[in-house]
C-alpha cells in the first residue's frame, strides 16, 4: 500500500531448537528442546503490532508445555499454559508487561515432592507426596533476572502411592 509506511501480514509455522533462542535472546538460563510455533504477525510500525500464536515445547528434559502466545507493545501475555513436569502438572497464565514486571498464576496438580526435592539436591528423608493447589508468582526483571519476587500458594499435600508416604 504504502512503501513510506509499510503494513505486514503473515502466518508462520516454526520449529525452533531452544538452545538457539537462548544464544539469541542472550538468557542466563540454559536451554535444551524444541519449540513449536504457529500463528500470525500483523506489523504497522514499533508500537503497532501484534503477534498471536500457539506454542509447544518438548525435549526439554522431563518437562512438556503448551500455552497461547499474545505479543503487543508492552506486553506478553501467556494464556491456556499447561506444563507436564515433577510427575504432575501446572495450568494457568503468564503475563509479562513492558518486559520489567512479571506475573504467574494457575494451578499445581500431583506435582512429586521427590522430584521437586531434586531440583535442589534436598533430602526429604523419609517423606514423600503430590502437591497440588493454587500458586501465585509476581516479581520484576532486572538484566535478564527475577527480582523482588513474591509468591503465594495454597497447597495441600496427598499421599503417594510409593513407599514413603506422608500422612
Amino acid at each position: 500500500e504504502n512503501l513510506l509506511a509499510p503494513r505486514v501480514n503473515a502466518h508462520f509455522d516454526a520449529k525452533l531448537s531452544l538452545a538457539e533462542v537462548r544464544s539469541i535472546l542472550k538468557l542466563p538460563v540454559a536451554l535444551q528442546g524444541m519449540l513449536n510455533l504457529a500463528g500470525t504477525l500483523s506489523y504497522a510500525g514499533p508500537s503497532d503490532y501484534a503477534l498471536l500464536a500457539r506454542l509447544s515445547g518438548s525435549g526439554l528434559g522431563n518437562m512438556r508445555f503448551t500455552s497461547g502466545l499474545e505479543m503487543r507493545p508492552g506486553k506478553v501475555y501467556v494464556p491456556g499454559l499447561i506444563v507436564s513436569a515433577l510427575g504432575g502438572t501446572f495450568s494457568g497464565s503468564a503475563e509479562l508487561e513492558k518486559l520489567t514486571r512479571f506475573h504467574l498464576a494457575g494451578e499445581a496438580k500431583g506435582i512429586s515432592m521427590l522430584e521437586a526435592a531434586k531440583l535442589r539436591q534436598i533430602q526429604l528423608g523419609p517423606w514423600s507426596g503430590r502437591v497440588s493447589g493454587p500458586v501465585e508468582i509476581e516479581g520484576r526483571v532486572e538484566s535478564g533476572l527475577p527480582r523482588y519476587v513474591k509468591a503465594a500458594a495454597k497447597l495441600t499435600v496427598e499421599a503417594s502411592d510409593q513407599t514413603r508416604p506422608v500422612e
